[in-house]
């Protein structure tokens, strides 16, 4: 893997007006690491900032086609690649992300989000697995559609994740927790649904940026205490504390947390505000056993990392060394369950609450 060198060159523009319209410039921008692992086949992924850039602006594009600034796109998404890419995309043409986890919140709250926000556009995946459970999205958002009785979603733009390439033969055994898994079935709606790769395939790669008021609503973030509440991330708030954040992560970044948190949304953007690198990871730590945080660090040759509170077995994960780890960014409270697992890596807590203020 090549190491990162990181540059800077006036002209670059992500979309929304980082670093007072300088960009950050990156061999390599992102990695992606996938659910399913073994000794010989890894579901990984890596993106250049080139490839960044032209798929911001034509996911920028697909949004202008179904939305006006002001409106909303629903991100029903886990950690999967076109996650980060779509936030920066939605926030270049003014267009407010709502994101939800489908990893954690399924039909009840897909119907509450539906009713409280009324998307213009929904982008989601077939399905994707956690560990060896296989969550079918797409099934739980139509069902989410068809109860709630929406009617402001014009599209529903659909990612191929899981589900196999058209024309493919089947292999001869099925793994579960491996993509494509063949067994799968996605119902799609001719009037409504349309693939992904579809739209991004037809995509004008260049869009330009349309510059927003600090207060912009930048996200919204579906919080339920019981019943649902929504935070909005204003645009302004976000770069504050991406421009925190980004002045601690290093080289290669690992970020854990999902964007729907404000933790995870601050830290999927402040390693490529910083010219990082940001590593995802789309599976479950315990998985094939609790050792796979380290794993995915080691194979990464991870630097940083922006972990939140999360459950580790200090047992497992002594059976993994990961000399390229050298700083830790998380939560206020957590830095004495990590210390446990990383004891010669520098720890720092940081409150992201503070940050947004």
């Amino acid at each position: 893997m090549q190491r990162m060198r990181q540059r800077h060159r006036t002209g670059d523009t992500l979309h929304v007006p980082m670093r007072r319209g300088c960009v950050a410039y990156a061999l390599r921008s992102r990695w992606r690491e996938g659910n399913y692992w073994d000794d010989d086949v890894h579901d990984y992924a890596d993106l250049n900032w080139d490839t960044v850039d032209v798929l911001t602006q034509k996911i920028a594009n697909v949004f202008k086609e179904y939305c006006e600034m002001n409106d909303k796109v629903l991100l029903l998404l886990h950690n999967t690649i076109q996650l980060p890419l779509s936030l920066l995309a939605a926030s270049r043409v003014g267009i407010i992300a709502v994101v939800l986890n489908p990893a954690r919140f399924y039909v009840d709250a897909i119907k509450d989000v539906l009713k409280e926000t009324q998307p213009k556009l929904v982008v989601t995946i077939d399905a994707f697995w956690q560990a060896n459970v296989l969550l079918e999205t797409k099934k739980c958002l139509d069902l989410a559609i068809e109860e709630s009785e929406v009617t402001s979603i014009e599209k529903v733009l659909v990612i191929r994740h899981t589900g196999p390439n058209p024309g493919i033969p089947p292999p001869d055994k099925f793994i579960i927790g491996r993509r494509p898994y063949y067994k799968l079935e996605v119902k799609m709606n001719d009037s409504v649904d349309i693939l992904w790769t579809t739209l991004m395939k037809q995509a004008d790669p260049n869009c330009e940026v349309v510059w927003l008021p600090r207060d912009h609503p930048f996200a919204i973030l579906p919080e339920w205490d019981p019943t649902i509440r929504l935070r909005t991330v204003s645009t302004g708030q976000l770069l504050r504390a991406v421009e925190k954040y980004s002045r601690e992560v290093m080289s290669f970044c690992l970020s854990l947390p999902h964007p729907q948190t404000p933790l995870g949304l601050v830290g999927c953007l402040a390693p490529w505000f910083g010219g990082m690198v940001l590593a995802t990871f789309e599976g479950i730590l315990d998985w094939p056993d609790p050792s796979r945080l380290k794993h995915v660090i080691a194979k990464y040759e991870v630097t940083s990392a922006i972990l939140p509170t999360c459950k580790l077995d200090p047992e497992y994960m002594s059976f993994v060394a990961v000399p390229t780890l050298r700083r830790i960014i998380t939560e206020v409270g957590n830095a004495s369950t990590l210390e446990e697992n990383f004891s010669d890596v520098e720890i720092i807590e940081m409150d992201v609450e503070k940050s947004l203020r």
